[in-house]
């Protein structure tokens, strides 16, 4: 489904954002319908009545800007943290312990 608000009342971003919080994915979901739990659908009707907040455009602007910044820095801090478990496993994989002989006794 396609949805495309009044430029003059809402800006796009701001609606994939809020759209994307557990709130409303709840309402969704609450609202969609069909027998197979994996290919429910939601009707054109029930997407209209979605309890949907409508700030003022520049309050949207500055939410969006904010939720952009935090998705960068969560996206860098995702692969920083990718980099640091690979550097992990190398240094695992030099890391090899031998075993000491002085634990074993001769039988003798």
């Amino acid at each position: 489904m396609r949805m495309n608000p009044a430029p003059d009342r809402m800006m796009t971003e701001f609606l994939y954002f809020q759209m994307r919080t557990p709130a409303l994915r709840k309402e969704i979901m609450g609202r969609a319908q069909g027998a197979n739990p994996t290919m429910k659908k939601i009707s054109n009707g029930a997407v209209k009545t979605l309890p949907i907040t409508v700030p003022p455009i520049t309050t949207q602007q500055a939410i969006v800007e904010t939720m952009n910044e935090l998705t960068e820095e969560t996206q860098r801090l995702a692969q920083l943290y990718e980099r640091k478990l690979a550097a992990l496993d190398a240094l695992r994989g030099r890391c090899y312990i031998r075993p000491s002989l002085e634990n074993f006794r001769n039988p003798t």
